[in-house]
């Protein structure tokens, strides 16, 4: 007899981050006749380095920079301090004047959070001074920027607090296009943060899972209503603020004979973040020709090791109204963050272009792990098969290679992994397990992978499952479910209709049908199924079916 059921549909939600960055250009036509074409742009704001401390209790603590600073840039400050109305100095190395953007407390908590900043600041090696009014907890991020304006540079800014699992500081508006985006966030316990959409966490403060400060940023493209973001793995008490911050005006003019030429680049500045030691990520520029003449470079020069400029040879010349595309690359040979420029040199009375590079090296890690981590089958028909996956992640930042698979134990057998596949970066396979019961009673196994991973480079499965005799069995049929991101059912067993149920499956089962021989004569048993998202969330019951044994 067939039993048809139809788990109800399930949805899964998956969320995506976009960041936005982008820059305005205002042409100004000068001189009378269009010879000359001088352009204003707004800079792009990026990344430079930055570091974070956990000091414990203190009243003074100091932090330096990874590398030397260089001068022109902008330092941002984010404090936490674990005690109300703190009178808060910051100072540095170099002798550079800090402002403050905003201070705040977290009254539920006891805490007090902010924001200072230091505009055109001055080159080399630098270390960030704190200091409070009390002994406390003292915990401190410090981010090292280009391209922010170096006088003027606060535009607006925003505070809140509250006890919830989501954070906002409320929405402000900007007055210019191309701000950076400064957010300083803090909690009262350890906390899980992800951030807000468009926005990137920069620095966490202790490191993972302990965190209690993070600082994150975006680039808004153009003026207009902002907010800073972020949801928090549980409920906490937090504090939050936003401090937007002007771009720089860089100023570049182009001449062409006959006429006039300006040249932009697309992006105007490239970020290359957390890359792995010893392996390459590129990005494409765009050079356009605006209007008027051709423009002609004759020479490229890349400044810092690590990055290298593709396809771009010179001398090479854009024609008016048209574009030229290559790829700059960057290959960190340590960890760490680099800044470095790359420069096209105008030939004649073309204008030079330079476009600001920022890497940022770490260590390259596979990292090897199994869900389910154990497998166990339960009870299995002598002489039927059962088969469960397991799926196993590469979460590193670095392709592995499995060296080894070995599957041991009476009755059990896996497919789908071999000896030599690579396993990138966020990618995961599949190995089908079986087991084949060939005797009542119990059977233990392992399978046992090595691989080139970090972390999990030695991994070993352990497998269970006992044969069964039972001369009776319930075979169980149903119709897929149609939503859409469904890995799997579960399968539950009552001896009373409506319940309560017992899962009778130990993961979820692949396919629509399921036997279970595990029933007892002169038993009446009444079964449901739920379907389950790749997130593991499980859907409501099916309709009930029943069978009786005879």
């Amino acid at each position: 007899m067939r039993n048809v059921l139809a788990p109800k549909a399930l949805r899964v939600r998956e969320l995506s981050r976009l960041g936005i960055i982008g820059f305005c250009v205002v042409s100004i036509l000068t001189g009378g006749a269009a010879t000359l074409r001088a352009t204003t742009a707004v800079s792009t704001i990026a990344l430079v380095q930055r570091n974070g401390r956990d000091a414990g209790s203190t009243s003074s603590v100091a932090l330096a920079f990874p590398s030397a600073n260089v001068a022109g840039h902008w330092i941002g400050v984010c404090v936490r301090a674990g005690a109300l109305n703190e009178t808060i100095t910051v100072t540095d190395s170099q002798g550079n004047t800090y402002r403050k953007a905003f201070q705040s407390n977290q009254t539920g908590d006891g805490d007090t959070f902010a924001l200072y900043y230091a505009e055109n600041i001055k080159a080399g090696a630098n270390a960030v001074q704190v200091a409070v009014s009390s002994s406390t907890t003292l915990r401190l991020a410090i981010l090292e920027y280009s391209g922010v304006a170096t006088s003027g540079s606060l535009d607006v800014t925003a505070t809140a607090q509250g006890s919830s699992s989501s954070v906002s500081t409320g929405s402000v508006t900007t007055t210019a296009s191309g701000d950076l985006l400064l957010g300083v966030i803090m909690t009262g316990s350890s906390a899980n943060f992800i951030a807000g959409s468009g926005y990137n966490i920069e620095q966490g403060v202790p490191g993972k899972p302990n965190t209690k400060l993070v600082s994150e940023d975006q680039v808004q493209a153009s003026a207009g209503s902002v907010s800073v973001s972020a949801s928090l793995g549980a409920a906490d008490q937090w504090g939050a603020g936003l401090a937007a911050f002007k771009a720089a005006l860089n100023s570049s003019s182009g001449l062409g004979t006959g006429g006039s030429s300006s040249v932009t680049a697309t992006p105007a500045s490239i970020t290359f973040s957390n890359v792995p030691v010893g392996t390459t990520n590129s990005q494409t520029i765009q050079l356009t020709n605006g209007t008027g003449s051709s423009a002609t470079f004759s020479a490229s020069s890349v400044q810092a090791a690590g990055f290298a400029a593709l396809g771009l040879t010179t001398p090479m010349t854009i024609a008016a109204g048209a574009s030229s595309t290559f790829n700059v690359s960057y290959t960190p040979s340590s960890t760490g963050t680099v800044a470095g420029m790359l420069t096209l040199t105008g030939s004649g009375s073309a204008s030079s272009v330079t476009i600001p590079l920022v890497g940022s090296g770490v260590t390259a890690t596979g990292v090897l792990a199994a869900n389910p981590p154990s497998v166990s089958f339960g009870n299995v028909a002598v002489g039927s098969s059962s088969t469960i996956n397991v799926s196993l992640s590469n979460t590193g930042n670095s392709s592995l290679a499995v060296n080894s698979l070995a599957t041991s134990g009476t009755g059990f057998s896996s497919s789908g992994l071999s000896k030599g596949i690579s396993i990138g970066a966020g990618q995961t396979v599949v190995l089908a397990v079986a087991f084949a019961p060939n005797a009542a009673g119990s059977d233990t196994g392992t399978i046992a992978i090595t691989s080139s991973a970090t972390s999990g480079g030695s991994l070993t499965i352990p497998l269970t499952g006992s044969g069964s005799s039972s001369t009776h069995a319930v075979n169980l049929n149903w119709v897929a479910s149609t939503a859409s991101g469904v890995v799997g059912y579960n399968v539950y067993r009552s001896t009373v209709s409506g319940g309560p149920y017992t899962k009778i499956v130990s993961s979820p089962v692949t396919g629509t049908s399921n036997s279970d021989s595990t029933v007892q004569s002169g038993t009446t048993y009444y079964y449901v199924v739920t379907s389950v998202g790749q997130n593991g969330a499980e859907s409501g019951y099916s309709n009930e079916t029943m069978a009786v044994i005879p």
